[in-house]
């Protein structure tokens, strides 16, 4: 990474290296990176966020990030904010030219008033996340602090 990492998590691999253990990590460079705990090595990087990955969570196929603030170099200058979860397949890393989300949704702010047509409401940085098969759940901060519970099953 070219900034430092904000979050981890274990997964299997599943495409050439299938049952094999892979660490993922969210990075402050707005990646996902994808190791390989045999060889140490970076197999893939995930882009995709406009602003730091703050959390990420797998489970089976299924990878979510979670972004957050967006820091200028210094840290102390907020340039802007990434509020999207992002659903990645695992299964579809090693094909080529398919490393982009399957899945993104924006978590909007609750205090925020209707936008016009079209446009997106500001929001909430994604603090954590929790992965479940058919569930899940995510802490956001912000103007208000919230939690949220998402069905996979009707949002996929």
């Amino acid at each position: 990474h070219a900034r430092s990492v904000h979050c981890l998590a274990l997964g299997h691999g599943s495409g050439a290296s299938a049952g094999d253990n892979i660490l993922l990590t969210g990075s402050r460079d707005h990646t996902i990176k994808v190791w390989d705990l045999r060889t140490h090595a970076c197999e893939h990087t995930l882009s995709g966020h406009t602003g730091s990955v703050t959390c990420i969570g797998s489970h089976g196929w299924r990878l979510v990030s979670g972004g957050g603030y967006n820091r200028g170099v210094d840290d102390d200058e907020v340039l802007s904010v990434d509020t999207s979860l992002k659903l990645w397949d695992l299964r579809r890393l090693g094909a080529r030219g398919r490393t982009a989300p399957v899945w993104s949704r924006q978590a909007p702010s609750p205090t925020e008033p209707p936008q016009p047509f079209g446009q997106q409401p500001p929001g909430d940085p994604v603090l954590s996340l929790q992965l479940t098969e058919s569930k899940l759940l995510t802490s956001h901060g912000g103007k208000q602090w919230t939690a949220r519970i998402w069905d996979l099953a009707t949002e996929c």
